[in-house]
């Protein structure tokens, strides 16, 4: 009984990493496949969200990337990268001044996040605003 519980509860891990390894080759479609696969086993499983979100993002689908963010935080509201990660989406779509509001939640948690602060700057200064950072 013990072993078929171990199995299960690393089920998630396992189709995450295979997930990685296949967005690490570029292969999108199936990566995103397996993270659906591992987020049916636990869908509170955070590292299936952030690279499910990662997959969407390479696909330009940033509305749904952002869902996957914001499921992470529901999951845990201190999860800092899925804050930025929320920014940087909103970054790249030109809505800087709710990017910034991102970067600052995530910069709450961790007043020394650097690539938030990075982001942040870029945000700022794409609103012409580079003189109040």
């Amino acid at each position: 009984r013990g072993d078929i519980y171990m199995l299960f509860k690393n089920k998630p891990k396992v189709l995450t990493e295979k997930g990685k390894k296949l967005y690490r080759r570029n292969n999108l479609k199936d990566a995103l496949n397996y993270f659906d696969k591992a987020l049916r086993y636990d869908p509170r499983y955070i590292s299936a969200w952030c690279m499910k979100g990662a997959v969407l993002i390479s696909l330009n689908k940033y509305e749904e990337a952002l869902s996957c963010y914001d499921e992470v935080i529901k999951i845990d509201p201190e999860f800092k990268d899925a804050w930025c990660m929320k920014g940087s989406i909103l970054n790249r779509t030109g809505n800087f001044t709710e990017a910034v509001k991102y970067f600052d939640k995530a910069l709450q948690i961790d007043p020394n996040y650097g690539q938030a602060w990075a982001l942040k700057e870029s945000a700022v200064c794409s609103l012409n605003k580079c003189e109040e950072i």
